[in-house]
This record gives C-alpha cells, structure tokens and sequence, in this order.
C-alpha cells in the first residue's frame, strides 16, 4: 500500500482528533481536559508521520483503535469528573511539603550521581578521566555497554547502576513539581534542569535515548500538575512553555539522537546519518503506522500478554511478551520497528474489548483527578501527573512497564498522601 492511497485517511484521523480537541475545550482560563491533550498528542504524531515518512500507511483497522481509544478516554474523562463532582469524594489532603520533596529532590540526584559512578566503573574507567579527557572516555565507555548489550548475549548491566539510576527519574518528576511551586530565581535556573543533565549524561554512556526521553516527560508531567494547582489558571502560561518545550525538542531532538546512534555504530559519517534520520523518523513517530502493520499480523504468542506492567509483573515471575519487529514507512521503506504505541500494548494484553475498557477506566481516573486538581486539591497531583505522564508518551507505548518509572510515581504519591505529623517536613 502506497502513500497516496492512505494519506487521506492519516488525515482524515486527525482531523477527527482536532475535532475532539474543540469538543473537550473548557472554561476560560481552565486547565485543558487531558482528553485534549491526548487528542491533540495523536494528532501531531498522525500528520508529522503523514508528512515526514514517506510510505508510510493507516489501516482503518488501525485507525478506529486509535480513534475509538481517544472517544473512550474521553467518554472516562468526562465520567471522572461527574463522579468526583456529585460524590465529592475527599481524600487525604496534606498541607504542600516542599521541604520534603527538596530532599527526596536531593537524594534521587546523589543516587542518579552514585549510578553514573558504577557505571563508569563498571567499564573499568575513572571519574578522572571524565574529567580529564571526556570525549574519549564516553566513547569507551558507550561501546563496552553498545557491544556488549548487541554482540554478549550474557552481558548484564549493572543492577546496582539500574536501582540507582531510579533516581535520576525521581529527580526529574520532583524537579519540575519544585519549579512550578517556586517563583523563578535559583531553584528555576539550576535546580529544575539539573536532573535533565543527569539523564543526558547516562544516556551518552549507555546510548539509550529513552532515559532522556522518560526524564523530560517526567520534569514535564510533575511540572504541569503542580502548576495546575498553583494557579489553577494554566492555560495561558502552559501555552508558553509548550511553545519552548516543542521548539526545544525539534532544535535538540535530531544532534541528539544523530550523535547517539554515533555511539552505537562507533561512526558519524555521512552515509551513517543518513540513516540516523530516517530512523529517528521512524522511532519518534512512526507507531500508527507499526500498529498498522503488526495487527495484521498472526499472533506468534499467547492471546493475552504482559507489555503494559511488564517490570513489576517480572520481578513477580512473569516474561514480558515479545512484539516482533514490523516494517515502518521510512525514506528507503527498510526500517523497522517493534513501537506499537500504548495501544497496542494494551491490545496485546486484553485484547480490542479490554483495550477499550482500559481506556476508559483511565479516562475516569484522569477526569477524577483534572476535576480535583480544578478545585484545588492536592492529593491529587500524583494521579495528575501520572495520567499526563502517561499520555506523553502513549505514541511511544506503556512506560510503566519499566520498573524504574514505576518506583519514582510510587515514591512521589507516598510524599503527597502518607501522613507526616512532623511540621519540619511540611
């Protein structure tokens, strides 16, 4: 199936997502109904992937999963908030600590810092070389994990480097919640960002693009919710820094990933980044189309899987289920892909009916917490952040099948709910 012959049904998709972002508009000065905002997410990912990637495809299979997926969110949302309006349903509401989460702030950067540590250590490198000679010493250290994670099938990367690398995700969700409660100064210009730096910093050494990827849409996420609360007037302000954020990421996305890759490969040359773009292409955006493709597909495992809760189900005895590989529309139409977006996650564990039922149950859970924040409620900021979390980064697939963003949302919710009678912590 050609482009020509599809595009009018990418397009036509998003369109019908704009329209629900028009339906779901609210009150003047209100925060955005996240039904919206999930709307408008696909409707980026649909027509950038439309128009960057040729040969591209949308079945209509695909189409009415990803169409039916927002409606069913949206129908949760607007549930969500009727039930929280005609129950008002009161949880514990704790006075703001923002001494507490300075410290837990703190202590995720020393421990994202001790990660960085072990791993450098573990490629028989040194702190002093960091310092001396950095270049050649991230290029060690990039191909001990490249070569041995693609080339060893018995390398492990250090489980101390893992647990510790927690923190860098627990900074980052904490850090944007800081900065939004706090008025610019200190806290906004190096406080903030400092977590952003870390997660680069491990994914130059490791070249896994998702670290920097999960850390900006945490800082983002826990950001948002905070100053949702804070103002409970976001619309304005929020168009702003979504103005810089996606100017930043379109100005820092391509470098990035190029010089990545050029980790990986251990060569920049022309050809090379080439291929880097047309990849990035195909990561970034290309899952309607990887969805497209991998529902056709006969099934080559069990009905119903574990993708969506994948880590916590393993450390419970459970196997992620493998998505093999499909091919995604690229400039040379050769990439390939295993992104089927939060969609098919989903699918793959509970099948199309269940898929539905889940998006709405988190459509009610996203709506419940939009209404309270609305109100200004703040036990409601780790829901908040979390749902918005998760629609983030719902082209990409479920990232809570990795424990290590899992932990930070527990940690961040037991910060806002747990009673502590201690005033010092407040």
């Amino acid at each position: 199936m050609n482009f020509e012959s599809v595009s009018w049904l990418t397009y036509f998709s998003a369109a019908l997502c704009a329209m629900i972002v028009l339906i779901s508009k609210t009150e003047r000065n209100r925060f955005p109904r996240l039904s919206s905002i999930l709307a408008f997410i696909w409707m980026i990912t649909l027509v950038v992937a439309a128009v960057f990637i040729p040969g591209q495809s949308l079945s209509i299979t695909a189409s009415s999963v990803i169409l039916g997926s927002i409606i069913s969110f949206s129908l949760g949302h607007y549930l969500g908030e009727k039930f929280c309006i005609s129950f008002n349903i009161n949880l514990i509401e704790n006075p703001p600590r923002s001494r507490l989460l300075m410290i837990i702030y703190i202590i995720g950067c020393i421990t994202g810092l001790i990660s960085i540590y072990i791993y450098i250590d573990a490629a028989n490198e040194s702190i002093i070389n960091m310092i001396t000679n950095p270049l050649d010493t991230i290029f060690n250290i990039s191909r001990y994990y490249t070569f041995g994670r693609y080339n060893n099938p018995n390398f492990k990367e250090p489980q101390l480097g893992i647990l510790f690398g927690m923190g860098v995700f627990l900074a980052s969700l904490i850090g944007g919640d800081i900065t939004a409660g706090t008025r610019r100064g200190l806290i906004t210009w190096f406080v903030g960002p400092a977590p952003i730096f870390l997660a680069i910093l491990s994914m130059l050494l490791l070249t896994t693009r998702a670290t920097l990827m999960f850390s900006l849409a945490m800082w983002l996420s826990g950001f948002i919710a905070r100053k949702c609360l804070v103002t409970r007037n976001l619309w304005t302000p929020l168009k702003s820094y979504l103005m810089i954020s996606l100017l930043l990421i379109t100005v820092c996305a391509s470098p990035i990933y190029t010089f990545v890759q050029g980790l990986r490969r251990q060569s920049w040359s022309t050809e090379d980044s080439n291929d880097f773009h047309q990849f990035m292409l195909s990561a970034l955006v290309g899952s309607p189309n990887a969805l497209s493709n991998w529902l056709i597909q006969p099934s080559v495992d069990t009905p119903y899987g574990t993708r969506l809760l994948s880590g916590p189900l393993q450390l419970a005895g459970f196997h992620r289920t493998i998505v093999l590989p499909v091919q995604v529309g690229s400039l040379d139409d050769t990439a390939n892909s295993n992104i089927i977006s939060l969609f098919g996650d989903a699918i793959n564990d509970l099948g199309f009916f269940g898929e539905q039922v889940l998006m709405g149950a988190l459509g009610v859970v996203g709506g419940f917490a939009w209404q309270r924040a609305s109100l200004g409620k703040i036990s409601s900021t780790p829901i908040l952040a979390a749902t918005l979390f998760l629609i983030m980064l719902s082209p990409i697939g479920s990232p809570f099948a990795y424990t290590t963003i899992c932990g930070p949302f527990v940690i961040f919710a037991l910060i806002y709910w747990l009673p502590i009678n201690s005033t010092k912590l407040k």
